[in-house]
């Protein structure tokens, strides 16, 4: 399943913040704001790891039928 980060607000153009997953640089942010790679927010949601924490990322796609 992938994220929908497409709207500005996951943007910060204040400049680059620890990922809270990886560690390493980004101005992505999730809904609370906190900051996340979409990729790493994705992948901590499919390894298996159970459903993402509240405010973790975006509103998700809809399942593909």
């Amino acid at each position: 399943m992938g994220l929908d980060w497409r709207d500005a607000r996951h943007f910060d153009r204040t400049g680059d913040k620890p990922c809270r997953w990886c560690g390493r640089p980004t101005p992505l942010r999730d809904d609370h704001r906190r900051p996340s790679h979409k990729v790493c927010a994705e992948s901590a949601m499919n390894d298996g790891g159970g459903p993402l924490p509240p405010g973790t990322g975006a509103t998700a796609y809809p399942a593909p039928f």
